[in-house]
């Protein structure tokens, strides 16, 4: 037992270790994640691999740490990225107090966004190791978006047929096509699997990336567990390829049935030249593996075209097609629009901006037996602000099976908006404005582009109209032809025995379209020609220009002198009345 004096010292002891607890100050556990990104400018028109770090700048360990892409908008024209081959999911595990962990994510860059800035956000959560719930914090990158450059050499895979059957061997094409300008040599092609690691690449995360490919001693690919390249090492050497040529190699590829009803993205890993730089780069080749028909039935729907042009009404082919192996009933296609059905279905609502005309996106098909289809016209009217952009339509089919079951397809196409260049004259002149046999003149012409978008780095091929000719076949260089903004040239132009009266110049230009497609249109030029005879030698002398002009106008000169004469004697009368005061 304590005595009295004791228990007061205990109790001195323990508020003095209170006090002390008090006075020393905390630690704070904190986890700071910054983002950054290995390049500041993607390019138009094709896919972009970007390495993004995610760096932990605090004091604290970030566990479960998870990223989370969002396709953020440009400043001027919306949504034009497209995440390729992953879902933008990436998970990095743990990142230490200074560390950082990376990982690599593949967008498409829409023609249309060349010269805008966009913005890649991402959504990282992660939880800190003094706190118990998981904390999510928002990060985003901007980068300016540059024109892709066409006049070099530029390699495009793709494999046709497009549709690979599941279970069974598939003899395809890989077509390799230079769409630039310039011929690519040393050209090395590799072909690769879906799933797994890329080629030439490592995985961070993404499952969607894509693996190496493993030559085996009996010829054999070994790949996912999905397909197998047979009878080849993936790899193919080149010598050389045109611009705008193609050259195909054949393929064998047995598909898995467990790749049915699906779609894949072959990456093929091209290096080649084009005698000013080197390129290496992995891009993607499409296929699809329908489901196999079955008493559940499919339906297959197209469109008989993929491209429409902005600014006008566009009259469009929709085919369903009963894919399955059983007759369906009571089959409504919905486009676009929200709507309720009889049996409270709800059909979707188009993410696109076109505007469906004389329809409320509804059309009831009745029954449908097994290979039937059946094709409705759709008008739709594309606004000229969604000119080379990628828009999807959305569509829903309601149905019910053989066995009165009531089933529901959803489908979306991708649809290219190009726009339309429609080039007006709207004057003609010729200097002198009286020609003459055999002597050159020049032809000044004055157009309007009316259509829905600008005609890019236009190149005029002049030509001429019987016995009226160019006085040189060299091509004139016009750049980019604005909508609604006049433009001219100058064409110098000769011929011989030429007669009074209107003569059409048939003239061919080619330009870039929104879509950065190389187009060629001809531009019809009515000119009107007064001819006079060359001067023989009996003719009149031709008077001065001077004389010419006195003659015209002699009295408004003579009164023109008088008045100066007499304001000149005023002002010296003016003078002289001075000088006397």
């Amino acid at each position: 037992m304590l005595r009295p004096y004791g228990r007061k010292a205990a109790l001195a002891a323990i508020l003095l270790a209170v006090i002390a607890l008090a006075a020393v100050p905390s630690v704070e556990c904190a986890v700071n994640l910054t983002l950054s990104s290995d390049t500041q400018t993607l390019v138009a028109g094709t896919e972009n691999t970007i390495t993004f770090t995610v760096s932990n700048t605090g004091n604290s360990t970030a566990s479960e740490v998870i990223a989370s892409a969002s396709i953020g908008t440009s400043l001027t024209s919306g949504n034009l990225l497209m995440i390729v081959g992953g879902d933008g999911r990436y998970n990095l595990s743990t990142i230490e107090p200074g560390e950082d962990a990376s990982f690599n994510m593949t967008v498409y860059i829409s023609p249309a966004a060349a010269g805008q800035i966009v913005q890649i956000s991402f959504s990282i959560s992660y939880r800190n190791e003094s706190a118990i719930a998981t904390t999510t914090a928002t990060r985003s990158v901007g980068f300016s978006v540059a024109n892709k450059d066409l006049s070099s050499a530029a390699l495009v895979p793709r494999i046709t047929p497009s549709q690979l059957s599941a279970g069974q061997n598939n003899t395809i094409s890989l077509v390799i096509e230079n769409a630039g300008g310039r011929e690519a040599s040393n050209i090395s092609v590799t072909l690769g699997y879906p799933g797994g690691a890329g080629v030439g690449s490592q995985a961070s995360g993404a499952s969607s990336l894509l693996t190496a490919l493993t030559p085996t001693s009996t010829g054999i690919i070994q790949g996912t567990s999905q397909f197998i390249i047979y009878d080849t090492s993936g790899r193919w050497i080149l010598d050389s390829l045109d611009a705008n040529g193609s050259v195909e190699i054949p393929v064998t590829i047995y598909a898995l049935p467990s790749t049915a009803g699906s779609i894949f993205l072959f990456p093929v890993q091209l290096s080649y030249s084009d005698g000013f730089t080197f390129v290496q780069e992995t891009r993607y080749a499409g296929v699809m593996v329908p489901s196999a028909p079955s008493e559940s039935t499919s339906f297959r729907v197209s469109l008989s075209s993929q491209e429409v042009v902005a600014g006008k009404v566009n009259d469009l082919n929709m085919t369903v097609t009963n894919i399955g192996a059983g007759p369906v009933s009571g089959v409504v296609l919905g486009i676009g629009f929200t709507q309720q059905s009889s049996s409270s279905f709800q059909l979707p609502s188009s993410s696109s901006s076109f505007v469906l005309m004389g329809s409320d996106g509804t059309w009831v098909l009745g029954s449908m037996e097994p290979g039937e289809e059946r094709t409705i016209t759709l008008s739709v009217y594309v606004p000229a602000s969604a000119s080379g952009s990628i828009t999807p339509l959305s569509t829903s089919i309601y149905y019910t099976d053989s066995l009165q079951r009531s089933k529901q397809e959803a489908k979306q196409l991708g649809i290219l908006v190009n726009g339309q260049v429609d080039l007006v004259v709207l004057e003609t002149s010729t200097f002198p404005q009286n020609v003459t046999s055999g002597k050159a003149f020049s032809v000044s012409v004055t157009m309007i582009n009316i259509g829905s978008a600008p005609a890019k780095s236009a190149i005029l091929v002049p030509s001429g109209d019987g016995a009226l000719r160019p006085v040189s076949s060299d091509k004139i260089f016009i750049g980019d032809i604005a909508v609604d903004v006049p433009s001219s040239f100058t064409l110098s132009m000769i011929g011989e025995n030429l007669t009074g009266g209107t003569y059409t110049l048939n003239l061919s230009y080619t330009y870039k379209d929104s879509l950065e497609q190389m187009q060629e249109s001809y531009l019809l030029v009515p000119l009107s020609l007064k001819v006079v005879e060359a001067d023989n030698g009996t003719q009149e002398p031709v008077q001065p220009a001077y004389l010419l002009f006195l003659r015209a106008y002699w009295p408004y000169i003579l009164a023109g002198v008088a008045v100066a004469l007499a304001l000149a004697a005023l002002y010296i009368r003016r003078r002289k009345r001075g000088s006397h005061k």
